[in-house]
């Protein structure tokens, strides 16, 4: 899965399969808080406190002498004309000033390959690269970017998109159709990364300068595909390198090709810093009070990051300690965002092998969550107890079905019918080590399973050991997995098919769930989404449905978005389907 900040997990690649998703680690801090209704509200949906009104200087005391004040007065007079004249000067010859604004993240920022890049480097590419869309949580629909309009035919099979004309890539290059044929065949060819989103596509024709049109192997959303954060940029034809692996290798070296409103200032890149320099023949335009250059460097503590916000060394940061929230929520200084995500935590069971290879066990063990000390106390309140596996909020998502609720009292009856009326039994927990999230989850779940008399062995390990240990299979594999999921693009079949599908396997299906009427269903359900997405959403809850019936994970907590930033910063929108992103061509003083 992945992670952003000390609390998302990570996409490593899954070889073998179109649609698995290939997840590397985004760092994620802390959850987003509930705002308090004494402070008004802010820019960007923030929430603040009223700024305090400065004391008034004391009046100067009146001279005690007046003699010869004619005679001072004259002299500084005649200074203020001369200094005044030099001021003058120096204001006609020097330069302008530099306008910076500073982003704090969590985690380094490792590759710059768009089409490969699936991590924490989501956070750059989205600022000098651009799709064909965008996707905009307030309607739900994919919006027009590099793209003007687009039209499909009805069996969902064929897509031609209309694209924007007057677009030159930061080489030079103009945009056009046969730069996004170069670039979308390039991903899929590469097949790492996010490219399984393109999975449904049979080829791309270039119909004319400006249209280029998608031929599908089986219906599929392609205005959405082509508004995912990974896997779906556009970049010059003209990109150096005779073949694949040395046009990465130059990425790599801090380089890019694209045409968003920023390039990477590559004499100074470095993994933990990015400088990005405005991009003057931005398609966009340039407005008044735009920044000229935007820094994202990590800070990987916390409670570091939230000083450096409140001395003025950073502008904005995501997860600053929960515990501080309203004291941040009270400093007129500042602004602090509170917002939906599409990024829920999971407890995957090993349904394959174990005392959780039982049915009966692994509902006793849904039933002995503390959902609401979780959310509490856990995530601080940044939270809510999921209902299916699709966040809330997010296309798919279905607020009529069941949940399981903390009762120690039925997760004792079942553990009885299965055979361990006293537990007696130990099960193992992973988690990503550095998380205190779901290390306080792991916490609290342990108490309330010694009650049951099953003692849990909580483990932080590194993602790469944890998912390592789970890829082997079943036998040897933690009971319990704990990790996080959000979209690549805006589809159920994004959480279903990575989680649960049994093509994913011991890939992120770590509950190792293998039914072939789920994999039916959400597999017919996406080739649906095109053209008859009410059929298809019924058939996502349907799937669901079977995963709470069948328990082979249940959802611990959807998470919100926590932002932390300086008052006098405008213009700031939060945007869940491009997690902790800021997009700073938005963004002014």
């Amino acid at each position: 899965m992945r992670r952003i900040g000390p609390k998302f997990s990570a996409r490593t690649g899954l070889p073998g399969f179109p649609w698995s998703s290939h997840r590397r680690r985004l760092q994620r801090g802390k959850r987003l808080w509930p705002v308090s209704p004494l402070y008004g509200p802010g820019p960007g949906g923030g929430f603040v406190m009223a700024q305090a009104v400065p004391p008034m200087p004391e009046a100067p005391q009146a001279p005690r002498r007046r003699s010869r004040l004619w005679m001072w007065v004259a002299i500084g007079v005649a200074a203020a004309v001369v200094l005044a004249g030099v001021g003058v000067y120096y204001l006609a010859t020097r330069p302008p000033a530099i306008s910076v604004v500073t982003y704090a993240t969590s985690s380094e920022m490792v590759t710059l390959d768009p089409s490969t890049e699936f991590s924490n480097s989501i956070l750059v590419l989205t600022q000098v690269y651009e799709g064909l869309t965008r996707f905009n949580p307030a309607t739900q629909t994919a919006e027009p970017l590099l793209a003007t309009s687009w039209t499909s035919t009805p069996d969902g099979l064929t897509w031609t998109f209309t694209l924007r004309e007057g677009v030159v890539f930061h080489d030079g290059t103009p945009f056009n159709a046969s730069a996004v044929k170069f670039s979308i065949d390039r991903t899929i060819r590469l097949g790492a990364g996010a490219s399984f989103i393109w999975f449904p596509v049979n080829r791309t024709e270039v119909v004319g300068e400006f249209q280029i049109r998608f031929v599908l192997d089986f219906p599929a959303p392609v205005d959405w595909i082509a508004s995912a954060g990974y896997g779906a940029w556009i970049f010059s034809p003209n990109t150096p390198g005779a073949t694949d692996a040395e046009m990465t290798a130059w990425f790599n070296e801090g380089h890019d090709s694209g045409t968003g409103p920023w390039t990477i200032n590559t004499a100074q890149y470095s993994v933990s810093r990015v400088l990005l320099d405005r991009f003057p023949a931005y398609w966009g335009g340039w407005r008044p009070g735009q920044f000229d250059n935007a820094v994202i460097r990590v800070i990987a503590d916390p409670a570091t990051r939230e000083a450096s916000v409140k001395a003025g060394d950073v502008d904005i940061t995501m997860d600053p300690p929960v515990q501080d929230l309203a004291n941040l929520q009270a400093d007129a200084r500042l602004r602090v965002f509170v917002g939906p995500s599409y990024r829920s935590m999971y407890a995957f069971f090993n349904s394959g092998s174990g005392p959780t290879a039982n049915l009966s066990v692994r509902r006793a063990l849904a039933y002995a969550i503390p959902y609401e000390d979780v959310i509490t106390v856990a995530v601080g309140g940044l939270g809510s107890q999921p209902r299916g596996v699709i966040p809330a909020g997010m296309w798919g998502h279905d607020p009529t079905l069941p949940q399981y609720e903390f009762d120690l009292v039925r997760a004792q009856q079942l553990l009885a019918q299965a055979g361990y009326p006293t537990g007696g039994f130990t099960l193992t927990l992973t988690y990503t080590l550095g998380d205190l999230f779901e290390q306080k989850f792991a916490e609290l779940y342990k108490e309330q399973l010694a009650t049951l008399g099953i003692t849990l062995d909580i483990q932080g390990l590194p993602w790469e050991a944890q998912w390592a240990r789970a890829q082997a299979g079943p036998e040897g594999a933690q009971d319990i997995f704990v990790m996080y999921w959000w979209p690549t693009y805006i589809t159920p079949y994004d959480f279903l098919w990575n989680m649960f599908h049994s093509a994913s396997y011991a890939f992120f299906n770590l509950g190792y769930y293998n039914n072939s009427a789920f994999d039916l269903t959400i597999d017919t359900a996406s080739t649906l989404e095109a053209t008859d997405r009410a059929t298809a959403w019924e058939m996502y809850s349907d799937s669901q449905q079977m995963l709470v019936d069948d328990v082979p994970a249940v959802g611990v907590v959807d998470l919100k978005n926590f932002m932390l930033y300086r008052a006098e910063l405008k213009g700031f929108v939060d945007n869940p389907a491009y997690p902790l992103v800021v997009f700073f061509y938005e963004l002014s003083r």
